[in-house]
């Protein structure tokens, strides 16, 4: 947290801040929290949130680029989210369920094994206690496959956690490091596992989303649509940055303007801010950045014009014969991101890529594990395909790192429609006291609230 301290005088350091994503964007909001004013904030796209953004279809649907729910262990945090969205928020139970042999068990996987076929619940048992025979010390793993081998044992990790990692992240895990887990992976111990399959009991609780926030309006992207009026005066959209030039200390726009820096925060992704740092920069750095690896994701939304069959919050499918990674119910966490919560629902699907995995951007829309796995129903029933009723193509602006500019495919599919978002997201893969007031000028918290419904140029051919 920056220091009480802070010069708040006009004459104070330039702050120059690339990306109005939540970093970005947060580190505005702080600093006009603090008072200081001498910043601005870079933000290639037309609007601010970043890959936390959402986007609405032409028809009415919002989608956020991505599974996002919110949850924290931070006040400072918390009392954000109150300040912004008052009480026009959900809050949710988790339900999550992972699909494979041709069942829903509950997430997370490793907790809930009981629901597997008897043969492979024993593989799972016997590799799990002969991983933990030796007490878990993370420290002695090289990258996440050992981790994976040596916490989870074979059975778990042939059957789920290797298939589904690479699945996620698009690559093999041996080339991940493991600092990154956290509370993102549940490494439970073998009595509670035992006690799950043998006492026959579910175990559902795990983990820290197992209650979560998400905005009634807007999608995700809501939450930081109302923090934009805060950074206002310092915010500038449709300025995509070209290089930033280290002797001169300043920032090189697209557009041919400059912006002069005495600080700089970039929240721009490691290898491509060290490509594009003009001047003296260490070989290790240069070096090390050209190192670092990404995947991508290709998001697909489906509006179907039917009332929501299943109370499910997602579901993960670790098998290869689909090409989702996981499928939210988006329409489960606000009735609000449809036009009509009462006959239409909602899923988001997520479909990693990378030289290791290659998708085909034109086609992912086509693919017919859409059409071979059920919206819900516990013993899994079909998604039925309607015919074609209209194709369309979405302009999307080459504006966040990594976007590739052209059209995108979207087909409407009986009623509904999938709608794909290119989603730029650049995973690093690696080996080796509040204090201070501010005011938002309009609507006050609490008052009548209307989502805003963004729109994107489209071309409709037949």
């Amino acid at each position: 947290m920056m220091a009480s301290s802070i010069d708040t005088t006009a004459d104070g350091p330039r702050i120059v801040i690339i990306g109005a994503g939540p970093t970005g964007l947060a580190a505005g909001y702080r600093l006009r929290e603090l008072g200081y004013t001498n910043f601005v904030v870079l933000e290639a796209r037309h609007k601010v949130g970043g890959l936390a953004s959402s986007e609405t279809s032409p028809n009415g649907f919002i989608y956020d680029i991505g599974g996002h729910v919110l949850f924290s262990h931070y006040p400072y945090f918390d009392r954000l989210f109150d300040r912004l969205m008052g009480d026009e928020y959900q809050e949710l139970l988790r339900e999550s369920w992972v699909w494979m042999f041709d069942r829903f068990l509950p997430y997370p996987f490793q907790n809930n094994i009981k629901f597997l076929p008897k043969d492979v619940v024993l593989e799972c048992l016997l590799g799990l206690i002969e991983a933990q025979k030796e007490p878990l010390d993370k420290s002695r793993f090289e990258n996440f496959e050992e981790l994976i081998l040596g916490v989870f044992g074979r059975g778990i990790a042939k059957h789920f956690m290797m298939p589904y990692n690479f699945k996620v992240w698009a690559h093999p895990p041996r080339l991940m490091n493991k600092e990154w887990i956290g509370e993102r992976v549940a490494t439970p111990p073998i009595e509670r596992v035992l006690g799950n399959v043998i006492l026959d009991r579910e175990d559902v609780s795990w983990g820290p989303n197992a209650t979560f926030k998400y905005p009634r309006y807007g999608g995700t992207g809501e939450l930081f649509c109302r923090m934009r009026p805060y950074v206002e005066d310092q915010l500038r959209l449709c300025s995509a940055v070209a290089s930033v030039d280290l002797k001169h200390k300043r920032v090189c726009l697209r557009d041919g303007r400059t912006e002069p820096y005495d600080v700089l925060l970039s929240t721009m992704p490691l290898d491509i801010l060290v490509t594009s740092l003009v001047g003296e920069v260490p070989d290790c750095v240069r070096t090390q950045a050209a190192r670092l690896r990404h995947s991508g994701s290709y998001i697909v939304g489906v509006g179907i014009e039917q009332e929501c069959p299943s109370a499910k919050c997602w579901m993960y499918f670790p098998e290869d014969n689909c090409p989702f990674y996981r499928l939210t119910y988006l329409s489960n966490y606000s009735p609000d991101v449809v036009p009509d919560a009462t006959s239409q629902y909602s899923i988001l699907a997520e479909i990693s890529h990378s030289v290791h995995k290659p998708v085909s951007r034109a086609t992912v829309v086509d693919d017919p594990g859409f059409d071979q796995y059920s919206n819900d129903q516990r013993g899994g029933s079909r998604l039925h395909r309607g015919r074609v009723s209209h194709r369309a193509r979405l302009h999307l602006p080459d504006a966040v790192a990594g976007a590739r500019r052209g059209t995108e495919r979207r087909t409407a599919v009986a009623r509904g429609a999938r709608h794909l978002f290119a989603r730029p997201l650049r995973r690093v893969a690696v080996r080796g006291g509040e204090h201070g007031s501010l005011r938002r000028a309009g609507r006050g918290v609490g008052e009548p609230h209307t989502a805003r419904r963004s729109r994107e140029r489209v071309d409709v051919a037949g």
